[in-house]
């Protein structure tokens, strides 16, 4: 499914490998769709329609913004290694919100993604446990990643 505009977003849920009831849809804006239990996104910027969204066994190429609720920044992907304020992550080391927001983002989509703390870091243990994140979050580009690549890198692999 593929949304043009803030206004045509529906409601999107990602459920798989979760218990039957599992989720509950909370009142949200017309402007705000789901991706999981309880991750929200808002479209800032659709991008071109002009390549598919990335599989889990994809490197993705992200240009972030990462904030807490009271507005307080705690990560971005300026100073990352990547070209233009960009950072690139193997797609299944990421936390479980940030993966299946950007299972649905096209390269060029710009979103602001709400990720509670059970879809993040959890309740206890890490640093960012029991926050809820909120990532501005522009996809510019992904790919496959080939058999022996490196588990962090600084451009994207290249397609076979």
């Amino acid at each position: 499914m593929r949304l043009g505009s803030v206004s045509a977003v529906a409601a999107l849920v990602v459920c798989a490998g979760l218990p039957a009831g599992a989720w509950s849809q909370p009142k949200a804006p017309a402007d705000v769709a789901q991706v999981m239990p309880a991750v929200s996104y808002t479209v800032l910027h659709a991008g071109p329609k002009a390549k598919a969204s990335p599989p889990r066994t994809s490197a993705v190429q992200v240009r972030y913004v990462g904030r807490l609720e009271d507005g307080s920044t705690f990560d971005t992907s300026d100073g990352k290694g990547g070209p233009d304020g960009t950072a690139i992550f193997p797609l299944r080391g990421l936390i479980g919100g940030y993966q299946a927001a950007l299972m649905q983002m096209q390269p060029g989509d710009k979103w602001r993604v709400r990720i509670p703390p059970e879809f993040a870091y959890g309740q206890h243990g890490a640093k960012l446990s029991g926050k809820t994140l909120i990532f501005d979050l522009e996809l510019v580009d992904w790919v496959e990643i080939p058999a022996g690549a490196p588990p962090l890198m600084t451009e994207l692999p290249k397609a076979k």
